[in-house]
């Protein structure tokens, strides 16, 4: 049991690295804020969409996720590009 949870943890943080690379490259494309804390913001999107992700497969018909995905993504960038709590201080001085 052990050596499969040290397996999903590892899988988790390879996730984690690959998302926060790739908010690295949105940043350098000035799709998203320069102060933004990027390993935050890869916590919050993997978390964010996995639960939307079971709380469809358990209750799908709770909501429509084909036709709101698109809303529940333009939710996540909003925040993102808002959220203050998401953004770095010490480049924000």
């Amino acid at each position: 049991m052990a050596v499969v949870q040290q397996a999903q943890r590892n899988l988790c943080l390879e996730s984690y690295d690959r998302i926060e690379q790739t908010l690295k490259h949105c940043i350098e494309a000035k799709m998203l804020p320069a102060d933004l804390m990027t390993r935050r913001a890869a916590i919050i999107m993997r978390g964010y969409i996995s639960g939307l992700m079971e709380n469809w497969l358990f209750a799908p018909q709770s909501f429509d996720l084909k036709k709101e995905a698109r809303d529940y993504v333009a939710i996540l960038l909003e925040m993102y590009l808002l959220c203050p709590t998401l953004r770095n201080p010490a480049t924000n001085e």
